[in-house]
Order: structure tokens, then sequence, then C-alpha cells
């Protein structure tokens, strides 16, 4: 039991409580930042908050029992005598951390808990949004002279020994060239994409150092343009880089389909704002209908079918899927005007306003929470099982 795990220590039973409340699996901390065992702080993020907060923090002995229990249980604990003194000085136990801070915390939080960014609607979140990494292998994607940044004098001396990867829907993007420019005014910067600019802006000197603040922008600008990056090239070395462990699977795509097809599949995807980084799924899929008539729709949608999880893991909140449904009349009538063509199923075109309009009301009390819901339909299967219970 939990207590008996802690039977060595000699504390009070408040704070064996305590830590029992902290580490239970619900409440477990995300990551201890320490000063040997004198100072330990404990952090958690979650969907609720607006930064890390502290969740507890001990000093002397109190710090060594956190320290060992986290150690029990997991959480990474990271050395860094500078942070956890200033933390432990001026941040309250149930306080979020100030944003000058954010930084070198959302870094922590990469290495050591398997956290990565994405954008969100707000600012903090937009460079805080915290989901843990799948297990996939992830691609990585070399576009050689494509990707340009070009800044001012200032900004150059800070960024110009660092290198650049964006991880966007699923695929790593690297060798990222850098240029000072020296008709920008001071903080300013250019995004070039083949050529062409596709963004300009200046720095802002806040929490975020201009290196992270250019890789959040130069992340939304090829989420939009990824259609100019993905290319048949990169079809062919993506391709290349799976063929090494795969080679029966590659030697089949490639004796059924053309490199254009299989970019036609992934850019599908990617349209709907769908990870390629389970790829190999898709092409095993796509090997499935190898020696058919290539209907894409259908194809399509047996790819979403197999890769259900990647697509749903976007939507989770605390490993839990947040649904909405209709009510169960107009679920019914809605059902009836499905029209199946070939195992892919679609709606009749007048029932589609209606849909939309229901799907804004029901969204729109949940807009303010950040929450994503999925819209869940009985299926006839369902129907005929509730009639016989």
């Amino acid at each position: 039991m939990f207590y008996s795990d802690l039977s060595k220590y000699a504390f009070s039973w408040v704070e064996n409580s305590k830590l029992k409340h902290i580490f239970s699996e619900k409440n477990r901390p995300d990551i201890i930042i320490t000063h040997n065992t004198d100072i330990a702080i404990a952090l958690k993020y979650d969907e609720s908050m607006t930064a890390p907060t502290i969740q507890e923090k001990g000093r002397n002995t109190y710090a060594k029992k956190l320290i060992d229990v986290g150690k029990k249980y997991n959480v990474p604990i990271v050395e860094n005598k500078e942070l956890a003194n200033e933390l432990f000085i001026l941040v309250k136990t149930n306080q979020s951390i100030p944003y000058k801070y954010f930084t070198i915390i959302m870094l922590l939080y990469v290495k050591y808990a398997n956290f990565y960014l994405t954008k969100k609607d707000n600012y903090f979140e937009e460079m805080f949004e915290i989901q843990r990494l799948k297990k996939h292998e992830i691609l990585s994607l070399i576009i050689p002279e494509r990707i340009k940044i070009e800044v001012s004098n200032n900004i150059y001396d800070i960024i110009k020994d660092k290198c650049f990867n964006i991880n966007i829907f699923g695929f790593v993007i690297n060798n990222i060239k850098t240029e000072e420019n020296n008709k920008l005014e001071n903080y300013e910067y250019n995004i070039k994409v083949n050529g062409l600019l596709v963004k300009n802006g200046k720095i802002m000197f806040t929490f975020v150092e201009p290196f992270e603040q250019l890789n959040i922008y130069l992340s939304e600008c090829l989420k939009i343009h990824y259609k100019q990056l993905i290319g048949r090239d990169e079809i062919v070395y993506f391709i290349s880089q799976i063929n090494e462990k795969y080679p029966t699977l590659i030697n089949e795509i490639i004796k059924y389909y053309s490199i254009g097809e299989i970019r036609k599949v992934l850019h599908e995807l990617l349209d709907e704002n769908i990870s390629i980084q389970n790829i190999v799924t898709i092409l095993e899929v796509m090997a499935d209908f190898g020696n058919k008539e290539h209907k894409f729709d259908i194809i399509l949608e047996s790819v979403r079918k197999a890769i259900g999880r990647d697509i749903c893991f976007p939507y989770l909140y605390d490993n839990v899927l947040k649904t909405i449904s209709f009510e169960y009349e107009l679920e019914k009538t809605i059902n009836a005007n499905f029209i199946n063509v070939e195992n892919v199923v679609y709606l009749n075109n007048e029932y589609v306003r209606i849909v939309h309009e229901c799907i804004l009301k029901a969204t729109k009390s949940l807009k303010n929470k950040n929450i994503k819901p999925v819209l869940v339909l009985r299926t006839k299967k369902q129907e005929i099982n509730e009639k016989c219970c």
C-alpha cells in the first residue's frame, strides 16, 4: 500500500495524506525540479490551467521524500539548482509559474516529460500546448532551398548557430536555411517557401526567446503551405526510408501505385489535418486495394478506420474522448437519409444544413472551454439492438 511505501519516513499523517493525493494516478506531477535533495518543486499542467502550476514544494527531509516518491512513480526528476531555488522562494503552492520561466520550463517538459508544442487559440497555449508524443516513428523530410528564413542583423546574431526542426502532421522538416537580410528593420523577419514570401513580421521581446517565436511562426506557415513541400520527390524520400524496414510492403506499393497516387492519398489526409506519422499503416491499407480498381474514396475511408486512434488523439482530454450526439428521433431521421455507395457512406445533401446548424448550437457552449467534441451517431445495428432490448 501507499502508506507502507512511506514507512521508512517518520512523517505526520497530514504529510503522508497530502502525498498520497499528489501521487494518485489523476493528480501525479509531470516533472519534479530539484536542487540536490535540499529543494524539490513538483509541477503539474492540464487543460484547465493557463500555465504550469506548483503542485507541491518542499525543503530538506520533505524534499527528499518528494523526490523518492516521485522516482517510485516514474516522475522525471530534473536537477536545476537556480530554477528550483527561485521557484521555491517566489511562487506559492497551487500558484502558476511567472511568465519569465515559461521558456525554460517548456523546454524541460519537452526534454524530460515527452511533451511537444502545437498551436491553440490563446497565446500561452500556442506556446505551451502539451500532448504526449505518440510512439510511431517520425519521418525526416529534407527540403533543400525550399524554405528560407530571412532576419534582421540583430536577430541573426541570436539565432545564427541554431537549427530549426519543425514537426507538423507527423513528419519533421529540417535543413531550413537562415539568412541575414540587411534591408530588414530591427527584429523583422521574412519566411519564404519556394522563393515566395509567405509571412513577414517582427519578433516581440516577451517571455519567449526569438528562436522559439520563429519556430512557432514557421510551424504555422508550413501547416498552411504543406502542399508546396510534399511533392513527388519527397514521397520518394519517404518511401526510401520505409523501404529499409518494410521492403515487402514497399515492393507491393510500387507495383500497384504511382508516386502521384500515393501523394494524392497523403494530401487528402493532410487536408483533413490528419497526421501521416503512421504512414506504414496507411500504405498497408493501400496495399490491400493494390490489384483492384483504385477508388480513392473507398481507400481513404479504409485508411481513416485503420488510423482511427491517430485521428482521435488530438481530441483526447485526460485520455477521455468527449462526444456529443443528437436526440434519438433526429438521429433516426438522419440515419435513414445516409446513402451507401460501395461501402462509402454519404449524407443526403438536404440534411447537411440541418446537421451543420445542430452542431453549431451544440458546440457553442463548449467553445469557451476549448473542448473539441466528436459527433457520435448511432448505426442501424445499434438501433436494432436497442429495439430488441
